[in-house]
């Protein structure tokens, strides 16, 4: 489907001309020409790129950097309004030898401009819906089998975060998934799917949504909320032991596995199990043990 691309139009946010699936191919599409050019300029240390200038970030640019794109939060507009404006109106002096300039000649990108760019013919699925329904399955609960299933001490698996983004070859979709048993921290992420070439964002998006519904139990964020509030879950800091994976039982009491792991000790006591911060270890020497013994006493204030 060929689609006259006018570039005021689309920095001007005419909506009547362009529809989400347009604008997240254009995005495709400047970072995808990024990808087919010498674009990059290293001066010392620094390296600048049109990836870096597209996403906003300072550091060093990255061919194959991708923010994810806020999904959850409503802040798209504007996240997809700043990226146009950097792609089509930005200084060209930040690279020091015009290779912005050079890449809008290339492309014929900049205002008063336009060309026709081929896109996937458009289908019954609505991207806008769809992101919206992929983003709902953050906090939702990962079926085991699709999570570790090899390591059966990792629990209650969820998903802790859902990823839309790209850097020039098409859209992805990641979850960031984590452990009752590692307290929900951001741990590990899987690929849930790609956008084809050809394929019609809207097409890539149910695509997706269908995976995280084969992977996920079939429960609302309601009900998660509900096990955590029953099995008293706090945040990090103020948890605990109690269902810690390194808590181990010995004679004298508890014991953790992890400080004796990290801090090289032969016994790592732990006075108070349910008002002992990992991230706030306190070492005191007791004198009425070995030299070579320590405990760790929780913060009593959290």
């Amino acid at each position: 489907m060929k689609i006259k691309i006018d570039f005021t139009k689309l920095l001007c946010e005419t909506f009547c001309h362009f529809n989400l699936d347009i604008e997240l191919e254009m995005i495709n599409w400047f970072l995808a020409t990024s990808l087919k050019g010498d674009y990059e300029e290293q001066k010392g240390w620094n390296r600048s790129g049109i990836n870096q200038l597209l996403y906003g970030y300072s550091a060093n640019n990255e061919s194959h950097k991708a923010k994810p794109f806020p999904i959850e939060n409503g802040n798209l507009r504007d996240f997809i309004t700043s990226i146009f404006v950097r792609a089509i109106v930005s200084p060209v002096s930040w690279d020091g030898k015009g290779r912005i300039e050079k890449w809008r000649k290339d492309n014929k990108i900049g205002l008063g401009k336009y060309r026709f760019l081929d896109f996937p013919e458009k289908s019954g699925n609505d991207p806008r819906r769809l992101l919206w329904d992929i983003s709902a399955y953050k906090n939702k609960e990962l079926k085991k089998e699709f999570a570790h299933p090899e390591y059966p001490n990792r629990t209650k698996p969820k998903i802790i975060d859902v990823k839309f983004s790209t850097y020039g070859e098409g859209y992805y979709v990641l979850i960031e998934f984590s452990f009752w048993e590692f307290n929900y921290e951001p741990g590990w992420t899987e690929e849930i799917a790609w956008q084809e070439p050809n394929e019609y964002i809207g097409d890539f998006l149910a695509r997706a949504k269908e995976k995280l519904k084969t992977i996920t139990v079939n429960s609302e964020a309601t009900e998660r909320l509900a096990f955590e509030t029953k099995h008293n879950f706090q945040t990090y800091s103020e948890k605990g032991c109690f269902n810690c994976i390194w808590k181990r039982e010995e004679l004298l009491g508890c014991y953790c596995g992890k400080m004796a792991f990290y801090k090289k000790t032969d016994s790592c006591f732990i006075d108070d199990p349910k008002n002992h911060c990992c991230d706030e270890w306190d070492f005191s020497y007791d004198e009425n043990t070995n030299p070579q013994n320590y405990i760790t006493r929780g913060n009593k204030e959290t």
